[in-house]
């Protein structure tokens, strides 16, 4: 293995010096948020599942919106391959039965739903343009899926320095629950190739 994660608790100080005595290097600080799913949801008429004529503008969007990412941010990880992971973890999605792809139309945005533990997850989200009202169409589109499978609450996860995100799902009624931090370790010399 060329690089190693690791997740600690944001109050774990004694792991987060160890972790780093040991060569891991901290890459993000991740915020996971919650909401519970009491009362009906509708979903909005501007989103629907995804079908395989949205698969160009959505991995168009997987190649071009998530430079702010653990892994985008890692050096280690060349540029070309992080913007692959991302599409790679749509085609995933879509061939998962339990996980949902709802998309914004014309491509504008996407959404990928999972359970986890009884929760209903936004996985991943993006859309093309901020301050449009796509990417609150799209959490109430999973909220509306999350409560019509019998969710009783939602979850998404995010990292502390995307305050778009931040910003979007409090105001769509997710509280911050949990933070930690992520950790990469690279092998030595793993990154000089």
């Amino acid at each position: 293995m060329d690089c190693t994660y690791l997740l600690l608790a944001a109050d774990d100080e004694a792991g987060l010096r160890a972790a780093q005595a040991a060569g891991f290097r901290v890459v993000d600080v991740r915020v996971e948020l919650d909401k519970p799913l009491a009362g009906r949801f509708a979903v909005p008429a501007s989103v629907r599942p995804m079908t395989a004529a949205d698969i160009e503008a959505v991995e168009h969007l997987c190649r071009v919106r998530f430079d702010d990412t653990r892994f985008a941010t890692d050096p280690g990880f060349p540029r070309d391959r992080v913007r692959e992971l991302y599409v790679a973890w749509l085609a995933r999605a879509r061939a998962t039965p339990e996980r949902m792809v709802l998309v914004a139309d014309g491509g504008a945005g996407f959404v990928i739903c999972r359970a986890e533990d009884g929760v209903g997850m936004i996985e991943l989200i993006a859309s093309r343009d901020s301050g449009r009202g796509t990417g609150t169409a799209l959490v109430a589109a999973a909220d509306a899926h999350f409560a019509a499978a019998g969710f009783e609450r939602a979850r998404v996860v995010t990292q502390a320095r995307n305050v778009v995100a931040l910003r979007l799902y409090t105001a769509c009624g997710y509280r911050p629950c949990a933070s930690g931090y992520w950790l990469h370790r690279w092998r030595e010399g793993a990154l000089s190739r």
